[in-house]
């Protein structure tokens, strides 16, 4: 295996900020997951993630019989740990909660994804932009991962101003594929928005579970 410091597998996107990159590709199967940790509405979008690697709702299963295997840290120390059985860098001491640890195929069989409570909705993604269809396969570079956000508040404003349009739930998503953990959610008095509509509580319940 090969280290990169600025360049991961192809299709990783943003570039992780360290990576080794193994031979050949590793099978994605079957559309299984295990998970470790305190349940939270991000690790249950995370699960939602996984939807759009496996192109199909995973079950959940046993550990080691999953194709991914999930867990939550609580502590910086711990993922840290993970990375360094990669014998990869972790995270800085303020980025841990949204850093992960990626393992496909490199320590064993099957596929580790260690993460803090948005590094695991972000290392979800990861694997969306990693996978592919060989035929009738669904496989996955072998590759180790260690990344993390570079800035603490990455901001977007383009958010519809109707919580209930059908684009609202689909621009959270993308928020949340590229990192993006702020928004903007402006009131305007001269057209005539003089009061927080109702709908916000749920923009703020969307947002959270997405890490925004």
């Amino acid at each position: 295996a090969t280290f990169a410091a600025a360049a991961g597998p192809a299709g990783l996107l943003p570039t992780p900020k360290a990576a080794h990159v193994g031979e050949g590709r590793l099978d994605l199967a079957p559309a299984t997951y295990s998970f470790l940790g305190t349940p939270s509405p991000r690790t249950d979008y995370a699960v939602e993630v996984l939807a759009q690697v496996f192109g199909t709702a995973p079950r959940q299963s046993a550990g080691d019989r999953a194709g991914v295997r999930l867990r939550l840290v609580a502590t910086r120390d711990e993922l840290a740990a993970a990375a360094r059985a990669l014998k990869l860098p972790a995270a800085p001491p303020d980025r841990w909660q949204e850093a992960f640890v990626l393992d496909c195929g490199m320590s064993g069989a099957g596929v580790r994804l260690t993460g803090g409570p948005s590094g695991l909705i972000y290392g979800a993604y990861a694997l969306s932009h990693l996978r592919r269809h060989d035929a009738h396969r669904l496989t996955l570079p072998r590759c180790a991962v260690s990344d993390w956000p570079t800035l603490l508040t990455r901001a977007y404003t383009g958010v519809p101003r109707d919580p209930t349009a059908k684009t609202f739930l689909p621009t959270l998503d993308w928020l949340a594929r590229w990192r993006l953990n702020a928004c903007y959610y402006e009131i305007y008095g001269d057209q005539g928005q003089d009061a927080v509509p109702e709908a916000v509580a749920r923009l703020h319940q969307e947002c959270a579970r997405r890490g925004i």
